[in-house]
């Protein structure tokens, strides 16, 4: 092959390197040269592929190492579960109560809780419903399953508030559960009376509850054990009296 460069001067180099670039040799050299390029590439790939693994199983021997927890579902009275609802876990060895969120299916989970007595609080978002349930955590790395149901709340409260024979008007109203939930403390639904000195207050949950009523500096107070589904009428006369905050009596976080 003869390939005139633009001075007209001809010139033989290309017929010397034709050769090599055409369609016969190229079966030689990649006889003679690929398979030594393929085989380092072989073997880097397996190198990589190798570390990959070492490193994706030394991070999954890490995530699988055992953690202390505690899991379990939230659910209502009819056995449905309660989403979005507030879950609160203490051990008894632990400052401070670990919060967590039931997801849809009413499940929570919390971690790194130290050995001791667990407690576990759940509210209804819907209801402000309270529900407690406890178990022992006896190991560091134990993983434990505790389930909560809490109560359905159907109960309805009614009243009238009254002084010196007459309704008293905007008394400010305070139902409390007389069971204390751990850090959580007290249920506590709150109101006020009309125009007539009446009030109500409906989802109620059933329990031992008190009623503080506090209108012009005066204070009055009543228990009332609230029934599921049914309906509790109180009158209360407003008067000079002083009520005590509930005191913890045992591990179970009950008032006395």
């Amino acid at each position: 092959m003869i390939v005139k460069l633009h001075t007209d001067t001809p010139h033989q180099v290309f017929s010397y390197l034709y050769p090599l670039f055409s369609r016969p040799t190229w079966p030689c050299i990649w006889s003679c040269v690929w398979p030594r390029v393929s085989s380092a590439s072989a073997t880097l790939f397996r190198t990589s592929i190798l570390g990959l693994l070492t490193l994706a199983n030394t991070a999954q021997a890490q995530d699988i190492e055992p953690r202390p927890s505690v899991m379990g579902t939230l659910r209502d009275q009819r056995q449905l579960p309660v989403a979005d609802a507030d879950v609160f876990v203490r051990s008894s060895a632990g400052s401070s109560s670990v919060f967590a969120k039931t997801d849809q299916e009413g499940r929570y989970q919390v971690f790194d809780l130290p050995p001791g007595n667990v407690v576990v609080v759940a509210r209804d978002p819907a209801t402000q419903a309270l529900a407690m349930a406890q178990t022992q955590l006896q190991r560091p790395e134990q993983q434990m399953r505790l389930d909560v149901q809490v109560a359905r709340a159907d109960a309805r409260l009614e009243g009238t508030i009254i002084h010196g024979g007459k309704p008293v008007v905007d008394a400010h109203i305070s139902l409390l559960s007389r069971q204390v939930f751990a850090d959580v403390g007290v249920a506590q639904r709150t109101t006020t009376t009309d125009a007539n000195g009446h009030f109500k207050l409906e989802r109620v949950m059933p329990g031992a509850m008190r009623i503080i009523v506090e209108a012009d500096g005066l204070v009055s107070q009543q228990d009332v054990d609230m029934q599921g589904g049914s309906t509790q009428q109180v009158q209360i006369a407003l008067g000079n009296s002083v009520y005590l905050p509930n005191v913890l009596s045992g591990e179970d976080g009950t008032s006395a």
